[in-house]
């Protein structure tokens, strides 16, 4: 007989929106890094001259986690990537198995520069099963 120890996680950046232009042309070109509780990590593509990008990737850890951050960033070819904004998600065995929402992205602790928009998320709960 089997039984569950926990829980791992699939997660769907579905997409953006109302993002904080960071381009002279007025847009920008984002992209998504996620960085597990465990230290694994995962990057969407770059959508290029958009400030409402649809990324539609999915990212899966097989291990347990507590929580999964996602930072935007708006792709530069000449100076540092510009930072868009993050959001942390803790991952509690209280979440529905599948939820779908947008959440409101936040600056980083100490920083003043200005965030605006959201990301859609897809989590997903799967059972890891002993």
């Amino acid at each position: 007989m089997s039984f569950r120890t926990g829980y791992c996680w699939a997660v769907t950046i579905l997409g953006a929106r109302n993002l904080l232009a960071s381009d002279v042309t007025g847009l920008a070109d984002p992209y998504v890094l996620l960085h597990w509780s465990t230290g694994d990590e995962g990057r969407t593509h770059t959508e290029r001259f958009s400030l409402n990008p649809s990324f539609g990737e999915r990212f899966e850890t097989r291990v347990q986690q507590h929580y999964v951050i996602f930072e935007v960033y708006d792709k530069d070819t000449c100076t540092t990537d510009d930072f868009m904004g993050e959001f942390k998600l803790k991952l509690e065995d209280s979440l529905p198995d599948v939820h779908e929402d947008w959440y409101k992205l936040v600056e980083r602790v100490g920083e003043t520069r200005g965030v605006t928009g959201e990301l859609h998320l897809r989590v997903e709960k799967i059972p890891i099963m002993a």
